[in-house]
């Protein structure tokens, strides 16, 4: 099945639903690419961890990402994320490193 029929068939009347689209499908695509030939049932994929800008710098995502990573070492698995620009520097410093960049058009 195709990860594109994994989309909610509509976002919302204030989202802009081709942009989600392009994104979700992005992420999925380059998550199935990276792990083709793995097991990629149960993957841990710590999603979308965000901090209100005023606990930014306080420790908030680290705590959070390493929720994550100790259950994903409880688990023996290796674990995904999905960060932007401003979030890589964090991951970076927990061990994470790049395996795909995705560049979405906000102008379309």
């Amino acid at each position: 099945m195709p990860v594109e029929d994994d989309l909610p068939p509509n976002w919302g009347e204030r989202a802009n639903g081709p942009l989600c689209d392009a994104f979700f499908v992005s992420m999925k695509k380059a998550r199935k690419r990276q792990w083709v030939g793995e097991c990629c049932a149960g993957l841990p994929v710590l999603a979308i961890l965000v901090t209100s800008p005023e606990f930014q710098g306080r420790g908030v995502g680290r705590l959070l990402c390493n929720e994550g990573l100790q259950i994903a070492d409880r688990e023996k698995l290796p674990a995904w994320l999905e960060a932007s620009a401003r979030g890589r520097r964090l991951y970076q410093k927990l061990g994470f490193e790049d395996v795909a960049n995705i560049v979405i058009d906000l102008g379309k």
